[in-house]
């Protein structure tokens, strides 16, 4: 193993760990709602994050549920990347 792949083996873990101590495991209920309501929001425009052509409607949704469940997202591009971490994360 040279030193490249060794440090993107060091790097994965080092963010596997980081994501695993940020966040709590959601209980499989939580994880399934979150699942479903993931698939239904639309994903968030690199570029433009703040300007969007689409009704917030689903991210609000998406963001109520993260809040029931006692995590606190202060964007749309924010919300989007904690449910994608916490789904990442997986279930008890």
């Amino acid at each position: 193993m040279d030193e490249l792949e060794l440090l993107d083996e060091l790097t994965d873990e080092l963010e596997k760990y980081k994501q695993e101590t940020r966040y709590k495991k959601l209980t499989f209920d939580q994880w399934f709602r979150l699942d479903t309501q993931f698939q239904k929001t639309p994903h968030i425009h690199k570029i433009y994050s703040d300007i969007q052509f689409f009704p917030a409607g689903e991210h609000v949704v998406m963001r109520s549920l993260l809040n029931e469940f006692g995590y606190y997202p202060s964007s749309r591009e924010e919300t989007m990347k904690m449910a994608y971490d916490l789904l990442v994360l997986g279930y008890e």
